[in-house]
């Protein structure tokens, strides 16, 4: 009975090639409902522009994601100073991303703001894996 969680973990490690992957796209899958919340909240409830609704959702996942990728993700000790500012150059890079991809959804195409935060979650999973992986969180010896 004990090593069923173990075959199941073995079987998520193989088909995401790497423990960090698997990881990094629960903590991604959380974060996200933090994110889709505070925007909901803001822009639906609040009814503030969805350009600042965004931003406020992006940066306040952030203090979750940074936690969870440095402690379980990548369990990555060193220098907390040097991760932070790593990770704030990361999350400005992915979060122009996100904003001119939700901008050009809602202004080019006339979908909701929500498809465009969508699309662009999508496209920064990828550039924020890699670059936490091989950048922020990599272990210096």
């Amino acid at each position: 009975m004990a090593m069923i969680p173990n075959r199941f973990y073995g079987l998520f490690e193989r088909l995401f090639f790497q423990r960090s992957l698997f990881f990094f796209l629960i903590t991604g899958a959380l974060t996200a409902g933090v994110y889709f919340s505070i925007f909901a909240i803001m822009w639906n409830l609040l009814h503030i522009n969805y350009k600042i609704s965004l931003t406020a959702a992006y940066w306040g996942g952030l203090c979750f994601h940074f936690f969870m990728n440095r402690h379980v993700t990548f369990r990555s000790y060193c220098n907390i100073g040097r991760q932070v500012t790593k990770y704030l150059i990361m999350s400005f890079v992915n979060y122009v991303i996100a904003l001119v991809v939700t901008v050009m959804v809602v202004n080019s195409l006339h979908f909701s703001p929500y498809v465009g935060v969508i699309l662009s979650v999508c496209i920064t999973v990828m550039s924020g894996y890699l670059m936490s992986r091989f950048w922020v969180f990599r272990h210096v010896e």
